[in-house]
């Protein structure tokens, strides 16, 4: 009888086992369920308070540094650059920032932006092990 028993739960050891790997394999092929489909972080406001910031980008630490509202702001992530200077172009001007220019070169854009008393530049570099994104802003000093 206690051979039944033990034979019983080795069943539903196996069965439970092979149920989730079910689930894992209908992920992996590409089936879409409730714990699959991620919500997409929410932009955020960081050190700089009229700078909207991507939810996707992540602050490096000990890289920024920000005083009185000046100084460089680094991000990191894994971004596509041309969604991102998208982001920052719709993004800036809707807190009341000018877009002034960009440029590009090779795996790099740069954007400039202003506002009355304020400038700011962005460098989004791309590389194979994400993106990366320096946003600069200084007071102007008027004379």
């Amino acid at each position: 009888m206690k051979r039944y028993i033990i034979y019983g739960i080795i069943a539903m050891l196996v069965a439970c086992v092979m149920l989730s790997g079910c689930a894992n394999i209908k992920e992996y092929f590409g089936a879409k369920t409730a714990t699959t489909q991620k919500a997409r972080p929410q932009p955020y406001y960081l050190d700089f308070k009229d700078i909207l910031i991507p939810g996707e980008l992540k602050k490096a630490e000990g890289e920024s540094y920000i005083t009185d509202a000046n100084g460089v702001l680094v991000l990191s992530g894994r971004v596509d650059k041309d969604s991102l200077a998208e982001f920052f172009k719709t993004s800036m001007t809707s807190d009341g920032w000018i877009f002034q220019h960009e440029y590009g070169f090779k795996s790099s854009i740069k954007l400039f932006f202003s506002k009355p008393g304020k400038i700011s530049s962005f460098l989004i570099s791309e590389n194979p092990l994400g993106t990366r994104v320096e946003i600069w802003v200084t007071h102007q000093r008027i004379k």
